[in-house]
């Protein structure tokens, strides 16, 4: 065989394996989702009320926007009270009428820190105006026997219980920042109202 005819099928073959490899690099990139979930879930008023994973995703994180994940993370076993930075798979699914296209599998923890005693999360409180028109609150309880939210946790409103209370009774849309306490409970440190 001639050298430069063999040279010339050389660089066609290198060229292709190249470029195998870059598609497959960025199929790869494509199907990885950068996500970081809170210290703590926040509730949620969607078609599956309750508590959901708190994330950010690619280019929200470390910014101060925070969203529910309504499904969970395949392979991830969630701890409160440490923030993760995790790399993720897009998983297509088998999609219902109201349900997510794709679902997340976990591929790495890139991170894992304990929060501090100063770190805040927030989280909708009672859910209304002007995200919806019928109001439904998560939390249950008065002065007198305490207050839980969604029935699980307990709130230590401390000095703000009775502005609690008066939020849940008088205002639409109440969202709390919090922070947690060793003993499971939350802290709350600050109260907004719409």
């Amino acid at each position: 065989m001639n050298t430069s005819i063999f040279n010339w099928l050389k660089s066609i073959a290198i060229l292709f394996c190249i470029s195998i490899i870059v598609l497959s690099c960025k199929k790869d990139t494509e199907d990885t989702v950068k996500m970081r979930v809170n210290i703590f879930k926040q509730t949620n008023y969607s078609f599956n009320k309750g508590f959901h994973l708190s994330v950010q995703v690619e280019e929200t994180i470390g910014t101060d926007t925070w969203y529910a994940l309504s499904q969970e993370i395949t392979g991830f076993n969630y701890e409160p009270g440490y923030l993760y930075d995790l790399l993720l798979e897009k998983v297509p699914l088998s999609q219902a009428a109201d349900g997510p296209a794709y679902g997340y599998k976990l591929k790495k923890i890139k991170s894992k820190r304990r929060a501090n005693s100063n770190d805040t999360f927030t989280t909708v409180l009672k859910f209304g105006y002007p995200y919806s028109a019928i109001p439904y609150s998560f939390v249950n309880g008065d002065l007198n026997t305490g207050f839980m939210l969604a029935n699980q946790v307990k709130i230590d409103c401390g000095n703000l219980c009775s502005e609690l209370e008066s939020a849940l009774k008088n205002y639409e849309h109440v969202i709390g920042k919090f922070t947690l306490n060793a003993n499971g409970s939350i802290k709350l440190v600050a109260l907004e109202t719409r």
